[in-house]
Parts: structure tokens; sequence; C-alpha cells
């Protein structure tokens, strides 16, 4: 067997890991290491985010201020896909429609749990993101 024993010194280990979510630090409590993170979201999911989100919208049974907000949140992403997204205001737009729906989204995966109908529909929007 030819090997020829490297000194741990010389030794550089590159671990990458994907998520499909945004992740706090992975190596918590770790030392002699960088860890570099990158988040983004393509220009289909965001049109995706909003066909979807838009096409069933009506069965989150929000509060009309709360709809409200959910369209215009929409609208914003819709009038920066005109144009290259500007990271930030995807990111408020975000944090946005989502603190404007996860009280409905609660609820719905709740019943979910006694109608069949709804934890199908719960499921289907999630398996595309």
């Amino acid at each position: 067997m030819n090997t020829y024993p490297v000194p741990p010194e010389k030794i550089h280990s590159i671990v990458q890991q994907i998520f499909n979510a945004p992740v706090a630090n992975v190596a918590q409590n770790s030392h002699d290491f960088t860890q570099i993170g990158h988040t983004s979201i393509s220009t289909e999911d965001l049109q995706t985010l909003v066909k979807e989100f838009t096409a069933h919208l009506d069965e989150l049974n929000l509060k009309d201020t709360d709809k409200k907000t959910a369209e215009v949140q929409l609208a914003t992403i819709e009038a920066q896909l005109v144009d290259k997204p500007d990271p930030i205001v995807i990111k408020q737009v975000g944090r946005t429609l989502r603190n404007v729906t996860e009280g409905a989204i609660g609820s719905l995966i709740a019943t979910g749990a006694t109608q069949p109908a709804v934890w199908h529909l719960i499921q289907t929007i999630l398996s595309r993101f």
C-alpha cells in the first residue's frame, strides 16, 4: 500500500453543507474553523411564492386588514421581480408575510389534524418550498 502519512498540521478539511432554509450557526461552541453562510432565493421561487400564496390567500381566512397587508406585500414582491430583487426588501416582505399569516397557518395546521382536505392543502403549499 503506497500511503504517505500527512502531519496533522498540514491537514485541512473542508465540509460543505447546503441547507434549503436559513440556518443559524451550524458549528456552535467549536474552535479553529471558519464558517461562512450565504442565503438566497431564486427569482423562480419568488414567482412561485406569489402565485401560490395569491391562489390560496382566501383559504387562510385572514382578517380584512391582515389580508390587505398580505396583498400589498405580494404586490411588492411582484414589483421587485420587474428588475433584480433587492434582498433587503424581499427579506422585510417575507417577515411581514410571516407575521401576518403565522397565526392563521397555525390554526389551519390544528384544523388539518381533523380535516384531511386542509392538511393536504398545507402539504401541497409547503412541498413547493
